[in-house]
């Protein structure tokens, strides 16, 4: 009797721990989120990708301001004096920029979607294989309706020939 209720008392402790164990974990993980989230780097690292940029030149042209330097000069048609100036010449500036990406990847989430993804495929493959199935059945069940149609058409030009 005794054996017999220590038995009893593992099978409901045992019951009792699998339905609990999940609760507890997320619990455990809403109090220490820290050990969730070293679990987490630990089990999905970020993968890091450096893409080199392409240098774009782009051309500045700065152009040249006008100088008072010459003495004035009178002007034949009006008569009014004029400053004489002298036009510097354009100044040309490149300027090169180069902009280089780094991509992180969520490799959590890749997981997830590799999970779904495996999850799909059998279930396609379930899909396909109860198809299969059908197709047979289908066959079977055609050729089964052309022997009794056979065997009903020969039972009847016996009927009549009587």
């Amino acid at each position: 009797m005794r054996t017999l209720f220590g038995l009893l008392l593992t099978l409901v402790a045992l019951c009792l721990t699998a339905c609990v164990g999940q609760k507890g974990a997320v619990n455990y993980m809403f109090k220490h989120p820290d050990v969730l989230a070293q679990l987490c780097s630990e089990r999905y690292p970020v993968a890091e990708t450096y893409v080199p940029g392409v240098p774009q030149v782009k051309h500045n042209i700065i152009p040249g301001q006008l100088i008072l330097c010459p003495p004035a000069t009178k002007d034949s048609t009006t008569g009014e004096m004029k400053p004489g100036t002298v036009k510097c010449p354009d100044s040309f500036k490149d300027s090169v920029v180069i902009r280089d990406t780094i991509r992180w990847e969520n490799t959590a989430k890749i997981a997830v979607l590799e999970r779904d993804l495996a999850i799909e495929k059998e279930s396609r493959k379930d899909a396909d294989d109860e198809v299969i199935d059908l197709e047979d059945k289908n066959e079977t069940l055609k050729w089964a309706i052309l022997a009794l149609t056979l065997m009903v058409i020969v039972l009847l030009i016996c009927l009549i020939r009587k």
